[in-house]
């Protein structure tokens, strides 16, 4: 029975889980998960409110 949590194989920007980070999230049963980040004028952010601020901030 495969005990590897939902989402451990996705794929990233970086490209695949390589086996030593797989051996890792299944030995502690960490799950890996995909987060979107929003990219404004260079600077990331976390949510789209913050991005949305940003603009409203050095735009008006």
């Amino acid at each position: 029975m495969d005990k590897t949590p939902p989402g451990n194989d996705r794929a990233c920007k970086s490209g695949r889980i390589d086996a030593a980070e797989r051996k890792t999230l299944d030995r502690y049963s960490i799950t890996r998960v995909p987060v979107a980040t929003y990219v404004l004028d260079g600077y990331r952010y976390s949510t789209l409110a913050d991005a949305v601020a940003q603009v409203r901030r050095s735009r008006m």
